[in-house]
């Protein structure tokens, strides 16, 4: 009762203000009791209080943000809206651009529109005043992806590499039974250049209960090249279309939450279409399953299965492979994360030449602590290929690959809550028909979200 009374007072005060002139109350008087009152849960007196401040002066940064807040809590959210938008165009310094920023959030998620809440939360973060002050708008940004049935993730890289193409390191090659020693030529032979990348991937949550969770998902990716000056010498018919790498991807999940959230148990079945080089190469169909168990809050178990239909273009034959990977991802007792995987695959088709059984061991370790406020991973991979048959001598072909990378995570150039990410990569493959022996080096600069 105490609040609507003063309410009521406020009223009549003003009411009377324009015929008692020793009655107004100040600006500031009005701002403070209006606050008061939204803080309350007293919107609507809130409203009418700012409503006045606004008629008096329409860039009036403090009843903007109370019209706005208690339009949103009237649930009048165009009205809310409009306010929160006007205090961002006038807002001036960190503070106030930080609190319009996160107004504006609020109201849009009010409304069920997540997804610009979190653009919303992501300029609050870039107009954070404090470190404190970051922290809680990602905070809020994550309890509003949480709520999201739409999530939505682009990726960008600029990688430049000594051997875009996969192409032979070696200038000459011999054939088993043969004295000749051949000379490798054009794109035969590594070329170098710049990948340039980038994709979207969005998904979107069917169902979802307290155990079960069902997502649609789509994505679109694409890898072009640009050669160097050497490489268009070395092979002058060569371009970097010639190499471009498009797919686009569609599927359902499946996951079951079970045992309180330590045994994660996963179904997917996908369809797509890979383009090479600017024309279709072949159709796929995924059906895949999986298996996540949190052995302790720091050690967790993963295993992964999946069988692949492909479905070749003009002369690509049709082929099938099977898919598994096994693994272990756990915190060490000094903050670090270790994983390592085991992977599998293993490919047939009608054309002999292009079956093959992969097996790969890959570790990944990433530092607890950055240093000089840069995260550092580090990345290790060996891997054996083995083909019954190859297209240039018809018998067994053996690849032997090592692969290291170092990434480092440049904190300090956050914008947005992204931050760059730098990659410093070596692959040598040995083969005991040298044209496939290759060697690349490359560094690949791409982006990541801090949350």
């Amino acid at each position: 009762m105490f609040w609507k009374t003063l309410a009521l007072c406020i009223c009549l005060v003003s009411a009377a203000a324009s015929q008692t002139p020793d009655m107004q109350l100040t600006p500031e008087q009005m701002r403070g009791l209006a606050a008061q009152a939204v803080n309350g849960g007293y919107a609507s007196e809130a409203f009418d209080l700012s409503a006045a401040l606004l008629d008096r002066d329409p860039d009036d940064f403090d009843a903007l943000m109370i019209h706005a807040r208690a339009a949103r809590d009237l649930a009048r959210f165009d009205v809310a809206r409009k306010a929160a938008q006007h205090a961002w165009a006038v807002a001036a310094g960190d503070e106030q651009r930080y609190a319009a920023a996160v107004s504006n959030a609020q109201i849009l998620s009010s409304m069920g529109n997540r997804t610009m809440a979190q653009l919303w939360l992501r300029r609050a973060v870039q107009a954070a005043p404090s470190d404190f002050h970051k922290g809680m708008a990602a905070r809020d940004y994550r309890y509003v992806r949480s709520q999201n049935p739409w999530t939505t993730q682009f990726s960008f890289n600029i990688a430049p590499s000594s051997n875009i193409n996969n192409g032979s390191s070696s200038e000459t090659t011999t054939l088993p039974g043969l004295p000749f020693v051949f000379e490798l030529q054009g794109a035969a032979r590594a070329l170098s250049g710049t990948e340039i990348s980038g994709g979207i991937a969005t998904s979107y949550k069917l169902a979802e209960s307290g155990t079960r969770q069902t997502l649609l998902r789509l994505s679109v990716y694409h890898r072009g090249f640009v050669l160097s000056d050497e490489a268009k010498d070395r092979a002058p018919d060569a371009k970097g279309s010639d190499f471009a790498l498009t797919s686009l991807t569609t599927g359902i999940d499946q996951t079951w939450s079970l045992r309180n959230g330590r045994l994660i148990l996963g179904a997917e079945a996908t369809l797509g279409k890979v383009y090479y080089g600017g024309d279709p190469l072949y159709a796929n169909l995924n059906v895949g399953g999986s298996l996540r168990y949190a052995f302790t809050p720091k050690v967790q178990g993963q295993l992964r299965a999946a069988r692949e239909a492909q479905k070749g273009y003009d002369a690509r034959p049709d082929a099938h492979a099977w898919r598994g990977s096994a693994g272990l991802v756990t915190v060490l007792p000094q903050g670090q994360r270790l994983s390592a995987f085991y992977n599998y695959a293993e490919g047939s088709s009608s054309a002999d030449y292009l079956d093959y059984a992969d097996h790969e061991i890959e570790l990944r370790l990433a530092l607890a602590r950055p240093l000089l406020d840069t995260g550092i991973e580090f990345g290790l991979t060996a891997g054996h290929k083995h083909h019954a048959r190859n297209a240039i001598t018809g018998g067994e072909r053996n690849d032997d690959t090592l692969e290291a990378d170092v990434t480092l995570i440049l904190n300090t150039l956050d914008y947005y809550g992204f931050v760059p990410s730098l990659t410093l990569r070596t692959r040598r493959t040995d083969s005991n028909i040298s044209i496939y022996d290759t060697k690349e080096v490359g560094v690949q600069v791409g982006v990541r979200s801090r949350f």
